[in-house]
């Protein structure tokens, strides 16, 4: 995994951190009436890296893609994008627990 690909990781996550009500794991982009435009943690490393996700109809272009730019082969891809947390309706808990995810697949450690 390159440097970029870590950064991009920690990008992803300090996003989701930022603004939890964006992080929606369900679905790689969609629209809540309260803040915009969500994503998940695929769709978040789409988004930061400049795609237009609006664009994009087939889910395994964006898992392609994002795995692609995260670094991360298919399976582990897989693990990440396709887990969604038990801690799902408490966001704190549903952030450490992503984070926790992220770093047992791809080994980087979060702040």
């Amino acid at each position: 995994m390159s440097f970029e690909q870590i950064e991009l990781h920690k990008r992803v996550m300090k996003q989701i951190e930022a603004e939890p009500e964006r992080w929606n794991q369900d679905t790689w982009s969609g629209w809540n009436r309260k803040c915009g435009t969500t994503f998940c943690y695929a769709g978040w490393a789409m988004n930061l890296s400049g795609f237009n996700l609006q664009n994009m109809t087939n889910p395994d272009d964006v898992q392609g893609k994002a795995a692609e730019l995260l670094g991360l082969t298919m399976g582990e891809a897989d693990e990440i994008f396709f887990w969604f947390p038990l801690e799902r309706w408490d966001k704190d808990a549903a952030i450490g627990a992503l984070k926790a995810k992220v770093t047992k697949v791809t080994g980087i450690e979060f702040d």
